[in-house]
Protein backbone atom coordinates (compact mmCIF):
# COMPACT_ATOMS: atom_id res chain seq x y z
CA UNK A 1 0.00 0.00 0.00
CA UNK A 2 2.74 2.31 1.10
CA UNK A 3 4.67 1.76 -2.50
CA UNK A 4 0.98 2.74 -4.11
CA UNK A 5 0.99 5.79 -1.99
CA UNK A 6 4.39 6.86 -3.18
CA UNK A 7 4.24 5.54 -6.66
CA UNK A 8 0.81 8.02 -6.84
CA UNK A 9 2.65 10.86 -5.05
CA UNK A 10 5.35 10.70 -7.66
CA UNK A 11 3.05 10.29 -10.86
CA UNK A 12 1.02 13.91 -9.21
CA UNK A 13 4.38 15.52 -9.33
CA UNK A 14 5.48 14.86 -12.36
CA UNK A 15 1.61 15.55 -13.99
CA UNK A 16 2.03 18.92 -11.92
CA UNK A 17 4.86 19.52 -13.34
CA UNK A 18 4.27 18.92 -17.64
CA UNK A 19 0.90 21.15 -16.91
CA UNK A 20 3.55 23.93 -15.43
CA UNK A 21 5.91 23.40 -18.68
CA UNK A 22 2.47 23.55 -20.64
CA UNK A 23 1.26 26.49 -19.41
CA UNK A 24 4.58 28.91 -19.63
CA UNK A 25 7.28 29.34 -21.61
CA UNK A 26 10.62 27.67 -20.81
CA UNK A 27 12.46 29.52 -17.76
CA UNK A 28 15.96 29.46 -20.67
CA UNK A 29 13.58 31.43 -22.87
CA UNK A 30 14.11 34.85 -21.19
CA UNK A 31 17.08 36.58 -19.86
CA UNK A 32 17.24 37.65 -16.13
CA UNK A 33 18.71 39.54 -13.35
CA UNK A 34 18.50 40.09 -9.71
CA UNK A 35 16.41 42.94 -8.59
CA UNK A 36 18.23 44.73 -5.92
CA UNK A 37 15.72 46.21 -4.18
CA UNK A 38 13.32 43.11 -3.00
CA UNK A 39 14.69 39.59 -2.03
CA UNK A 40 13.68 36.14 -4.20
CA UNK A 41 12.60 38.31 -7.04
CA UNK A 42 13.89 39.06 -10.71
CA UNK A 43 13.90 41.18 -13.61
CA UNK A 44 12.70 39.90 -17.13
CA UNK A 45 15.57 41.90 -19.47
CA UNK A 46 15.15 39.80 -22.36
CA UNK A 47 13.36 37.31 -24.60
CA UNK A 48 15.49 34.72 -26.79
CA UNK A 49 12.38 31.90 -27.18
CA UNK A 50 11.09 30.93 -30.30
CA UNK A 51 7.83 30.97 -29.08
CA UNK A 52 5.22 33.34 -30.68
CA UNK A 53 2.87 33.02 -27.76
CA UNK A 54 4.55 34.21 -25.11
CA UNK A 55 3.58 32.99 -21.25
CA UNK A 56 5.99 34.20 -18.88
CA UNK A 57 6.25 31.69 -15.77
CA UNK A 58 5.71 33.88 -12.51
CA UNK A 59 8.64 32.54 -10.87
CA UNK A 60 12.21 31.74 -12.87
CA UNK A 61 14.68 29.95 -10.73
CA UNK A 62 12.59 29.92 -7.53
CA UNK A 63 12.64 33.55 -7.88
CA UNK A 64 9.69 35.99 -8.63
CA UNK A 65 9.33 37.70 -11.40
CA UNK A 66 8.17 41.33 -10.59
CA UNK A 67 9.25 43.39 -13.52
CA UNK A 68 9.79 43.75 -17.27
CA UNK A 69 13.03 45.93 -17.84
CA UNK A 70 13.00 48.32 -20.34
CA UNK A 71 13.42 47.09 -23.90
CA UNK A 72 12.76 43.62 -22.67
CA UNK A 73 10.80 42.59 -25.55
CA UNK A 74 11.19 45.57 -28.38
CA UNK A 75 11.30 44.54 -31.71
CA UNK A 76 10.15 40.93 -31.58
CA UNK A 77 8.16 40.71 -34.56
CA UNK A 78 7.37 37.33 -34.42
CA UNK A 79 4.89 37.90 -31.17
CA UNK A 80 1.99 37.21 -31.06
CA UNK A 81 0.57 37.38 -27.60
CA UNK A 82 2.26 37.96 -24.23
CA UNK A 83 0.66 36.76 -20.92
CA UNK A 84 2.40 38.57 -18.25
CA UNK A 85 2.12 36.68 -14.20
CA UNK A 86 0.69 38.06 -11.56
CA UNK A 87 3.09 39.49 -9.32
CA UNK A 88 4.64 41.88 -11.94
CA UNK A 89 4.38 45.17 -10.32
CA UNK A 90 6.26 47.46 -13.17
CA UNK A 91 6.43 47.07 -16.87
CA UNK A 92 9.02 49.24 -18.42
CA UNK A 93 9.67 51.83 -20.57
CA UNK A 94 10.05 50.44 -24.34
CA UNK A 95 9.35 46.92 -23.36
CA UNK A 96 7.46 46.07 -25.99
CA UNK A 97 7.90 48.87 -28.61
CA UNK A 98 7.49 47.49 -31.76
CA UNK A 99 6.12 44.38 -31.51
CA UNK A 100 4.11 44.36 -34.79
CA UNK A 101 2.62 41.27 -34.72
CA UNK A 102 1.70 41.36 -30.88
CA UNK A 103 -2.57 41.33 -31.31
CA UNK A 104 -3.48 40.02 -27.56
CA UNK A 105 -1.73 41.39 -24.19
CA UNK A 106 -2.90 39.79 -20.85
CA UNK A 107 -1.95 42.57 -18.08
CA UNK A 108 -2.46 40.97 -14.41
CA UNK A 109 -3.92 43.08 -11.69
CA UNK A 110 -0.81 43.45 -9.52
CA UNK A 111 0.75 45.65 -12.26
CA UNK A 112 0.90 49.29 -10.58
CA UNK A 113 3.01 50.97 -13.48
CA UNK A 114 3.61 50.97 -17.55
CA UNK A 115 6.28 53.21 -18.44
CA UNK A 116 6.73 55.35 -21.54
CA UNK A 117 6.44 53.82 -25.22
CA UNK A 118 5.53 50.74 -23.78
CA UNK A 119 3.54 49.19 -25.90
CA UNK A 120 4.47 51.62 -29.03
CA UNK A 121 3.28 50.58 -32.69
CA UNK A 122 1.89 47.62 -31.47
CA UNK A 123 -0.06 48.22 -34.92
CA UNK A 124 -2.00 44.76 -34.65
CA UNK A 125 -3.41 45.39 -31.16
CA UNK A 126 -7.38 45.95 -31.09
CA UNK A 127 -8.29 45.69 -27.21
CA UNK A 128 -6.79 46.22 -23.74
CA UNK A 129 -7.21 45.75 -20.09
CA UNK A 130 -6.10 47.80 -17.68
CA UNK A 131 -5.84 46.91 -13.79
CA UNK A 132 -6.71 49.50 -11.08
CA UNK A 133 -4.69 51.66 -9.58
CA UNK A 134 -2.11 51.73 -12.75
CA UNK A 135 0.18 54.48 -13.30
CA UNK A 136 0.26 54.67 -17.46
CA UNK A 137 3.25 56.83 -19.04
CA UNK A 138 3.59 59.42 -22.03
CA UNK A 139 3.23 57.73 -25.33
CA UNK A 140 2.99 53.86 -23.63
CA UNK A 141 0.26 52.68 -26.27
CA UNK A 142 1.04 55.58 -29.50
CA UNK A 143 0.96 54.21 -32.96
CA UNK A 144 -1.50 51.37 -31.73
CA UNK A 145 -3.45 51.78 -34.87
CA UNK A 146 -5.48 49.45 -34.57
CA UNK A 147 -6.12 49.91 -30.75
CA UNK A 148 -10.14 50.57 -30.53
CA UNK A 149 -11.03 49.14 -27.14
CA UNK A 150 -9.37 50.17 -23.61
CA UNK A 151 -10.93 48.75 -20.54
CA UNK A 152 -10.23 50.04 -17.31
CA UNK A 153 -10.88 47.80 -14.26
CA UNK A 154 -11.27 50.52 -11.74
CA UNK A 155 -8.88 54.18 -11.33
CA UNK A 156 -6.17 54.80 -12.89
CA UNK A 157 -3.18 57.64 -13.49
CA UNK A 158 -3.46 57.93 -17.16
CA UNK A 159 -1.09 60.79 -19.12
CA UNK A 160 -2.24 62.61 -21.28
CA UNK A 161 -0.49 61.29 -24.24
CA UNK A 162 -0.77 57.67 -23.44
CA UNK A 163 -3.13 56.61 -26.35
CA UNK A 164 -1.67 59.33 -28.75
CA UNK A 165 -2.86 59.12 -31.88
CA UNK A 166 -5.94 56.70 -30.86
CA UNK A 167 -8.15 58.61 -27.96
CA UNK A 168 -7.87 62.38 -28.02
CA UNK A 169 -9.39 61.89 -24.00
CA UNK A 170 -9.02 59.10 -21.75
CA UNK A 171 -10.69 59.79 -18.29
CA UNK A 172 -9.27 56.90 -15.91
CA UNK A 173 -11.18 58.02 -12.27
CA UNK A 174 -13.45 54.73 -12.46
CA UNK A 175 -14.34 51.36 -14.31
CA UNK A 176 -15.37 51.43 -17.92
CA UNK A 177 -14.45 50.48 -21.63
CA UNK A 178 -13.61 53.45 -24.25
CA UNK A 179 -14.33 52.78 -27.96
CA UNK A 180 -13.13 54.49 -30.66
CA UNK A 181 -15.47 55.16 -33.99
CA UNK A 182 -15.10 56.65 -36.95
CA UNK A 183 -13.59 60.43 -36.70
CA UNK A 184 -11.86 59.36 -33.51
CA UNK A 185 -15.17 60.19 -31.56
CA UNK A 186 -14.34 58.62 -27.86
CA UNK A 187 -17.61 57.93 -26.03
CA UNK A 188 -17.18 55.61 -21.85
CA UNK A 189 -19.78 53.24 -22.18
CA UNK A 190 -20.82 53.64 -18.54
CA UNK A 191 -20.68 57.14 -17.89
CA UNK A 192 -23.76 59.38 -18.78
CA UNK A 193 -23.19 62.96 -20.31
CA UNK A 194 -24.82 64.38 -17.41
CA UNK A 195 -21.52 62.38 -15.14
CA UNK A 196 -19.05 63.68 -17.13
CA UNK A 197 -19.78 67.10 -17.10
CA UNK A 198 -20.07 66.70 -13.20
CA UNK A 199 -16.29 65.16 -13.83
CA UNK A 200 -15.40 68.29 -15.83
CA UNK A 201 -16.29 70.86 -13.41
CA UNK A 202 -15.12 68.75 -10.87
CA UNK A 203 -11.48 68.87 -12.92
CA UNK A 204 -11.91 72.58 -12.72
CA UNK A 205 -12.91 73.22 -8.97
CA UNK A 206 -9.29 71.09 -8.61
CA UNK A 207 -7.31 72.97 -11.42
CA UNK A 208 -8.95 76.72 -9.64
CA UNK A 209 -7.65 75.05 -5.94
CA UNK A 210 -4.26 74.28 -7.46
CA UNK A 211 -3.66 78.07 -9.12
CA UNK A 212 -5.15 79.82 -5.81
CA UNK A 213 -2.22 77.21 -3.84
CA UNK A 214 0.70 78.60 -6.27
CA UNK A 215 -0.56 81.99 -5.99
CA UNK A 216 -0.43 81.85 -2.01
CA UNK A 217 1.93 84.53 -0.46
CA UNK A 218 4.05 82.50 1.72
CA UNK A 219 4.72 84.32 5.62
CA UNK A 220 7.95 86.57 5.33
CA UNK A 221 11.18 84.38 7.38
CA UNK A 222 12.11 86.02 10.75
CA UNK A 223 15.69 85.93 11.07
CA UNK A 224 15.41 86.44 15.37
CA UNK A 225 13.24 83.18 15.08
CA UNK A 226 14.71 79.58 15.90
CA UNK A 227 14.28 76.43 15.51
CA UNK A 228 15.40 72.95 16.57
CA UNK A 229 15.57 69.93 14.45
CA UNK A 230 12.35 68.20 13.92
CA UNK A 231 10.55 71.32 14.39
CA UNK A 232 7.84 71.97 11.40
CA UNK A 233 9.36 74.99 8.85
CA UNK A 234 7.68 77.73 7.87
CA UNK A 235 6.92 76.25 4.65
CA UNK A 236 5.06 73.09 6.42
CA UNK A 237 8.39 70.67 6.27
CA UNK A 238 10.29 69.21 8.77
CA UNK A 239 13.84 71.50 9.74
CA UNK A 240 16.37 69.24 9.49
CA UNK A 241 19.78 71.37 9.52
CA UNK A 242 21.05 74.35 11.75
CA UNK A 243 24.21 76.18 10.34
CA UNK A 244 24.30 77.60 14.00
CA UNK A 245 24.06 81.83 11.93
CA UNK A 246 21.99 83.36 9.53
CA UNK A 247 23.92 84.13 6.90
CA UNK A 248 23.99 84.27 3.17
CA UNK A 249 20.17 84.59 3.16
CA UNK A 250 19.69 81.66 5.57
CA UNK A 251 20.26 79.14 8.70
CA UNK A 252 17.95 76.64 8.63
CA UNK A 253 16.92 73.77 5.95
CA UNK A 254 13.58 72.15 5.93
CA UNK A 255 12.90 68.16 4.19
CA UNK A 256 9.10 68.38 2.04
CA UNK A 257 7.15 66.56 4.64
CA UNK A 258 6.68 63.72 1.50
CA UNK A 259 8.32 62.43 -1.31
CA UNK A 260 7.61 63.16 -4.69
CA UNK A 261 7.85 59.28 -6.37
CA UNK A 262 10.76 58.15 -8.05
CA UNK A 263 12.74 59.71 -11.42
CA UNK A 264 15.14 59.16 -13.15
CA UNK A 265 18.12 61.76 -12.30
CA UNK A 266 18.61 62.73 -16.19
CA UNK A 267 20.02 62.07 -19.42
CA UNK A 268 24.05 60.43 -19.37
CA UNK A 269 25.71 63.92 -19.81
CA UNK A 270 28.51 65.51 -18.09
CA UNK A 271 27.64 68.14 -16.25
CA UNK A 272 29.98 70.09 -14.06
CA UNK A 273 29.87 72.64 -11.41
CA UNK A 274 27.50 70.17 -8.87
CA UNK A 275 29.10 70.38 -5.36
CA UNK A 276 28.54 67.71 -2.53
CA UNK A 277 28.54 70.40 0.54
CA UNK A 278 26.03 72.23 2.66
CA UNK A 279 24.79 74.78 0.81
CA UNK A 280 25.08 73.39 -3.17
CA UNK A 281 21.74 72.59 -3.83
CA UNK A 282 19.77 74.86 -4.63
CA UNK A 283 22.53 76.12 -6.81
CA UNK A 284 23.24 72.34 -8.60
CA UNK A 285 19.48 71.91 -9.42
CA UNK A 286 19.62 75.69 -11.69
CA UNK A 287 22.70 73.80 -13.16
CA UNK A 288 20.74 70.64 -13.78
CA UNK A 289 17.89 72.24 -14.91
CA UNK A 290 19.26 74.38 -17.51
CA UNK A 291 21.53 72.31 -18.83
CA UNK A 292 19.57 68.35 -19.58
CA UNK A 293 15.80 69.34 -17.88
CA UNK A 294 16.68 66.39 -15.26
CA UNK A 295 13.33 64.70 -13.92
CA UNK A 296 14.54 64.43 -10.72
CA UNK A 297 15.63 68.48 -10.22
CA UNK A 298 12.83 69.35 -12.15
CA UNK A 299 10.28 67.93 -9.71
CA UNK A 300 11.63 69.74 -6.46
CA UNK A 301 11.95 73.15 -8.62
CA UNK A 302 8.20 72.84 -9.55
CA UNK A 303 7.23 72.05 -6.20
CA UNK A 304 5.09 74.10 -4.06
CA UNK A 305 3.98 74.05 -0.37
CA UNK A 306 1.73 76.66 1.65
CA UNK A 307 3.17 79.41 -0.93
CA UNK A 308 6.71 78.67 -0.91
CA UNK A 309 8.01 78.16 -4.35
CA UNK A 310 11.94 78.01 -3.32
CA UNK A 311 12.47 74.18 -3.01
CA UNK A 312 15.73 72.24 -4.29
CA UNK A 313 16.96 69.05 -4.75
CA UNK A 314 19.64 68.63 -1.61
CA UNK A 315 23.24 67.88 -2.20
CA UNK A 316 24.56 64.83 -1.54
CA UNK A 317 25.77 66.36 1.97
CA UNK A 318 22.80 67.92 2.29
CA UNK A 319 20.92 64.73 1.79
CA UNK A 320 23.05 62.99 4.40
CA UNK A 321 21.69 66.14 6.64
CA UNK A 322 17.90 64.47 6.24
CA UNK A 323 19.06 61.12 6.83
CA UNK A 324 21.38 61.66 10.19
CA UNK A 325 19.36 64.09 11.90
CA UNK A 326 15.89 63.01 11.10
CA UNK A 327 15.35 59.24 9.78
CA UNK A 328 18.83 57.69 12.00
CA UNK A 329 16.74 59.28 15.10
CA UNK A 330 13.44 57.93 13.92
CA UNK A 331 11.91 61.75 13.37
CA UNK A 332 9.87 62.44 10.87
CA UNK A 333 8.46 59.49 9.58
CA UNK A 334 10.45 59.49 5.83
CA UNK A 335 10.13 56.45 4.20
CA UNK A 336 13.41 54.12 4.15
CA UNK A 337 14.00 54.50 0.05
CA UNK A 338 17.31 55.45 -2.08
CA UNK A 339 16.75 59.27 -3.09
CA UNK A 340 18.57 60.95 -5.38
CA UNK A 341 20.96 64.41 -4.52
CA UNK A 342 21.86 66.56 -7.14
CA UNK A 343 25.38 65.91 -7.18
CA UNK A 344 26.91 64.51 -9.91
CA UNK A 345 29.44 61.72 -9.23
CA UNK A 346 32.76 63.33 -9.54
CA UNK A 347 31.45 64.65 -12.79
CA UNK A 348 30.54 61.48 -14.05
CA UNK A 349 28.50 61.92 -17.56
CA UNK A 350 26.22 58.74 -16.31
CA UNK A 351 26.31 58.33 -12.76
CA UNK A 352 25.25 60.66 -9.40
CA UNK A 353 25.01 60.32 -5.62
CA UNK A 354 22.47 58.58 -3.54
CA UNK A 355 21.40 57.80 -0.43
CA UNK A 356 20.07 54.61 0.84
CA UNK A 357 17.82 56.32 3.63
CA UNK A 358 17.87 52.42 5.46
CA UNK A 359 21.23 52.23 6.26
CA UNK A 360 22.86 55.66 5.60
CA UNK A 361 24.94 54.36 2.64
CA UNK A 362 25.84 56.67 0.14
CA UNK A 363 26.81 55.49 -3.47
CA UNK A 364 26.01 56.42 -7.11
CA UNK A 365 23.61 55.56 -9.17
CA UNK A 366 23.03 55.93 -12.96
CA UNK A 367 21.30 59.20 -13.78
CA UNK A 368 19.15 57.64 -16.59
CA UNK A 369 17.53 54.47 -15.24
CA UNK A 370 15.35 53.53 -17.25
CA UNK A 371 11.90 53.79 -15.02
CA UNK A 372 11.79 50.51 -12.96
CA UNK A 373 15.07 51.61 -10.96
CA UNK A 374 15.03 54.71 -10.83
CA UNK A 375 14.96 56.61 -7.29
CA UNK A 376 12.84 58.46 -4.91
CA UNK A 377 13.27 62.49 -4.57
CA UNK A 378 13.00 64.59 -1.47
CA UNK A 379 13.04 69.02 -2.10
CA UNK A 380 14.47 70.55 0.82
CA UNK A 381 14.84 74.36 0.67
CA UNK A 382 17.03 76.89 2.62
CA UNK A 383 15.34 79.54 5.16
Amino acid sequence: MKKITLLLTAVFVLSAAALYAQQYNSESDFLVDWDEDVANTVIIKGYVGSKTEVRIPPKIQNNTVTKIYFRAFDNQRSITSVTIPNGVTSIGSWAFDGCTSLTSVTIPDSVTYIGELAFRGCTRLTSVTIPSGVRIRASAFSGCTNLTSVTFKGRANVEDTAFAGNFYRVYSDGPGTYTRFAGGEIWKQNFTPQEVAARDRAAAARAAEREAAERQVPTPVNPAQTYKIGDQGPAGGIVFYDKGEYKDGWRYMEVAPNNLGRYRWGRDVRIEGTGVEIGAGKKNTEIIVARIQGKAAEKCKEYFLNGYRDWFLPSKDELYQVYKNLTEKRIGGIPELKYWSSSSFYDSSSQAWFIDFSNGRRDEGYKDTKDIVSYSVLPVRAF
